[in-house]
């Protein structure tokens, strides 16, 4: 015989969270058509008292929720090509962030989050493959811009030993450039300039002292 699972608020808020994340919407009306009993419960004195402090409890903002009954498979649609236009980034996990009644909306009128983009006419693995570029790449200039800049403030010593210095610079230079040495030439300077030892001159030792 199954074990039945006691209820809790721990047990509440996860259910509610597991609901959201299949793409039903929580309002009252709709969560009773698929899980009366959790609403029941929720909203009985002993537990939250109300759907409301229930899925605010779950980290959902109640009247987004409520707004989310308004949309249709239209309003998506027209949504997502708007965000698409206007540069907004359409990853699920963003969207999540930034609009959640869309994305469930989204999952309940097409199924998923990438059937509804394909839906307003945009190529979602070409869009998914165009952004992890740009990400790459945006990547890359960071770090060439901090090597430069180490650099440029005569901290040679740091940039000949970073996986002492900067450690996580060195392990991102090394991930999105094969090497320490490609990252540098990238860069555009000199590796065995960099990375061979340095002799000591006055101007050294004074551009040491005044070094914060």
């Amino acid at each position: 015989m199954r074990k039945r699972h006691r209820w809790s608020k721990e047990r509440i808020v996860a259910e509610i969270r597991r609901l959201h994340e299949q793409g039903i919407p929580l309002h009252m009306a709709s969560v009773r058509k698929v899980f009366s009993s959790l609403v029941a419960t929720a909203c009985s004195r002993k537990y939250f008292g109300s759907w409301r402090a229930a899925v605010e409890a779950a980290g959902f903002d109640y009247d987004q929720v409520l707004r989310i009954k308004r949309w249709t498979k239209e309003k998506v649609i027209e949504e997502i090509r708007r965000l698409a236009e206007s540069g907004g980034d359409l990853r699920p996990s963003v969207v999540m962030r930034n609009t959640q009644t869309l994305l469930a909306a989204a999952r309940k009128f097409f199924g998923s989050w990438r059937e509804a983009v394909i839906a307003a006419g945009i190529d979602y693995d070409q869009y998914v493959h165009q952004r992890r570029h740009q990400r790459v790449e945006q990547d890359k200039q960071q770090i060439l811009d901090r090597i430069r800049q180490l650099y440029q403030e005569g901290r040679i010593e740091e940039l000949s030993g970073a996986w002492r210095y900067h450690l996580s610079l060195f392990r991102k230079a090394r991930h999105r450039f094969g090497s320490w040495r490609k990252a540098i030439e990238m860069a555009g300077l000199n590796y065995e300039e960099i990375v061979q030892r340095q002799k000591w001159t006055k101007e050294r030792i004074v551009q040491e002292i005044r070094r914060p």
